[in-house]
């Protein structure tokens, strides 16, 4: 009966002990509306217009299974937009929230997430345009803790935007 007892006690001590491992949390992927939510939110901490337009999409850009979310403002034009492109606000997805990874400027869709990647992050390709300087196409690496806000500083890949593998976005 004793050898029972301790047989019964050892399998249940040993369950308890593996009871974290199959218990492990997972961060919750956060919903499309938390992620407008965030966005008219931040529209209305910046005094943008409360009419504002943008084109959305969610992705996830550093493999950790949650979706950032990406939205290019188109209007008002003269608003959010200007020679070189449009203002495209970045997101990024933490454990059923959202925090502002980057706010560029000087984009136009479309561009494309690339199937490259820098410090564990996607890079993003965009087409470069303007009348003030020649066409590009540039690759936005992520540094450690932000892309470049500014497409136009960086370097022409000498590449059509067509060429670039990986997921085309705001076409």
């Amino acid at each position: 009966m004793r050898f029972l007892f301790l047989t019964l006690l050892t399998l249940s001590l040993t369950a308890c002990a593996s009871a974290p491992d199959e218990m492990s949390y997972t961060p919750v992927d956060p919903s499309d509306s938390t992620a407008f939510a965030f966005i008219n939110a931040y529209i209305n901490e910046i005094e943008g217009p409360p009419n504002s337009r943008y084109d959305y999409t969610r992705i996830d850009l550093n493999g950790d299974g949650l979706r950032e979310a990406l939205f290019l403002f188109k209007g008002p034009y003269n608003y959010w937009c200007g020679w070189t492109g449009c203002m495209m606000v970045a997101l990024k997805a933490g454990d059923n929230n959202f925090t502002i990874l980057d706010e560029f400027t000087g984009i136009r869709g479309p561009l494309v997430i690339g199937d490259t990647q820098t410090n564990g992050w996607k890079d993003i390709i965009v087409r470069v345009s303007g009348s003030n300087h020649a066409d590009k196409t540039v690759t936005l690496h992520f540094d450690g803790d932000t892309y470049p806000s500014n497409p136009d500083n960086q370097n022409d890949m000498l590449v059509q935007l067509i060429e670039v593998p990986g997921a085309r976005l705001f076409p």
